[in-house]
């Protein structure tokens, strides 16, 4: 009897050895990296600011630690206040007569009962306070805002001073926040003040005051610099939502009100525009948003161990994050820093997706990356599961903010060509050398956009998805109510629209019109 028990004894301890390895190798277990591979982990985080913040700090036993938030608020700390816009901002943001809240900014004008309604309410002297405080905050060197959970004192000083309540505030904030729970406080009170601006500069032009349209749209440009001052995918999003804005609005000025402006204020905006330029996504604030977070769902030893709530809720279990690991990237288990490697080689890949000229592929994971990913432990890759729906998007958002500003670039060149030659262009060939400041291109099509002259005016356009000219028809699409709305290409790849294009031409037929504006079907 003693035998038998000895006997399954052992092999039961076989059995949970063998259950052990397995788990080990299916959830835990990722193959060591290559030294290139490990070389590649780290950026160059002096690139992130110039050297002026990072995400290294050396505490106060003189050790190195890792700790982003608090080196970042360090650096804002040492700006002085009237250098930052945030005051300012934070102040029209919370007066009780925001003009941000007023309805005619919230839904802008459409008749001339309405524009005359927001002129009038512009011309008040509060208003002309406000616009003077969002004015002179977009001149400023730094938004200066802090990262923190709870509020920014500067803010929790706007809402004292006009007696709103503050659930969020900290008298003694911790500065060193984790990155994946910090409030960024400042993009809805710039986009706000961007509305604002916007709409305030179609005023100043309809009421024949040019020269301050053009130092609007300056400074409209300028905030979208700004607002990159921490450089993760958030505060990029709303850097193309500004210059979206911006390229709008010059489209509308120059549509609506023809002939209101010199060549040398058409110049200005033009050059203005090519100053602020999109270029691309800035991927290293979200590289580092990443290796914090990463770095917080390991080990003592460095390794990737994410908790049960990480491995049941994603990355929203805040709660289960834990301090930092403060070891060098070099010194990490495989199991991180293999995540590391594919975080920083999806940034690269969305760089490439998003550069001119586009090459019509929209495959985010390169043979590479896949392969890697395929070496991940569970943990690893259930966490860059987390990740790769908010990457896929990216190169879409890149692709449609520079073609709008080709849109708007070109159409100031054919209106700078009207004033110096008293006509249109006949064709985009036809335009001055020295007035063309950009290559008129169909990003999708990878070839001239498409113009037309209409009488005193013209049609300029994108052939869209398909890929094919429709005249200049823009794309809609009808909701299950019947209601119409206008869309822009969803930049769909090469592939896809040849798939399409033989199976259902009609659900991406259409084109993108970018000058002039097409009626909204709802008014």
């Amino acid at each position: 009897m003693k035998r038998i028990l000895s006997f399954l004894s052992l092999a039961l301890l076989l059995i949970l050895i063998a259950v052990a390895a397995v788990v080990y190798v299916r959830f835990l277990y990722s193959p060591s990296m290559t030294t290139n591979q490990v070389a590649e982990i780290t950026p160059d985080w002096n690139a992130l600011s110039d050297g002026a913040w990072g995400p290294w700090v050396t505490d106060p036993n003189g050790d190195r630690v890792w700790d982003p938030a608090l080196s970042y608020n360090t650096w804002v700390g040492t700006i002085p206040n009237e250098q930052k816009a945030w005051g300012l901002l934070a102040d029209v943001e919370h007066r009780p007569d925001a003009l941000a809240e007023e309805p005619l900014i919230e839904d802008p004008p459409k008749t001339e009962e309405e524009w005359n309604a927001l002129s009038d309410l512009l011309r008040k002297p509060a208003s002309q306070d406000q616009l003077s405080m969002i004015r002179e905050a977009f001149t400023r060197d730094f938004i200066g805002s802090l990262l923190l959970e709870t509020t920014d004192p500067i803010e929790h000083e706007a809402l004292v001073r006009y007696n709103k309540p503050d659930q969020n505030w900290d008298p003694n904030p911790d500065l060193a926040s984790t990155l994946l729970r910090v409030r960024y406080a400042s993009l809805g009170p710039i986009r706000k003040a961007i509305r604002v601006l916007d709409l305030s500069s179609a005023v100043e032009l309809r009421d024949g005051d040019p020269d301050r349209f053009v130092g609007d749209i300056g400074l409209m440009l300028r905030a979208s610099e700004l607002a990159v001052e921490y450089p993760v995918l958030i505060s990029e999003l709303v850097r193309t939502a500004i210059l979206a804005v911006v390229h709008d609005r010059v489209v509308w000025a120059l549509s609506e009100h023809p002939g209101a402006f010199s060549d040398e204020q058409l110049r200005a905006i033009d050059s203005e525009i090519d100053r602020y330029r999109f270029g691309a996504f800035d991927m290293l604030g979200e590289q580092l948003s990443l290796h914090d977070t990463f770095r917080r769902v390991a080990n003592k030893d460095g390794g990737l161990a994410a908790s049960p709530a990480i491995l049941t809720q994603g990355l929203n279990a805040y709660g289960s994050l834990d301090d930092p690991s403060n070891l060098e990237d070099p010194e990490l288990d495989d199991s991180l820093q293999r995540p590391l490697w594919i975080a920083g080689k999806l940034c690269d890949r969305v760089r490439v997706l998003s550069a001119l000229p586009w090459n019509g592929e929209t495959e985010l994971l390169s043979s590479e990356i896949s392969s890697e990913l395929d070496r991940a432990n569970f943990a690893g890759k259930f966490l860059m599961d987390q990740l790769l729906p908010s990457f896929q998007n990216i190169p879409r958002y890149s692709l449609r903010i520079q073609q709008s500003e080709i849109g708007a670039r070109t159409a100031i060149a054919i209106e700078r060509h009207r004033l110096r030659h008293g006509s249109l262009p006949g064709s985009l060939d036809e335009i001055d050398e020295d007035l063309r400041a950009i290559e008129p291109l169909d990003v999708i099509a990878n070839a001239p956009l498409r113009y037309r002259v209409e009488g005193d005016s013209f049609v300029l356009y994108s052939v869209g998805d398909d890929r094919d000219d429709d005249g200049g028809s823009q794309r809609s699409e009808s909701n299950s109510y019947g209601d119409v709305r206008f869309i822009q290409p969803r930049f769909i790849s090469t592939k896809d629209a040849d798939q399409i294009n033989a199976t259902d031409p009609e659900s991406i037929e259409g084109d993108w019109i970018l000058y002039p504006k097409p009626q909204d079907p709802s008014e």
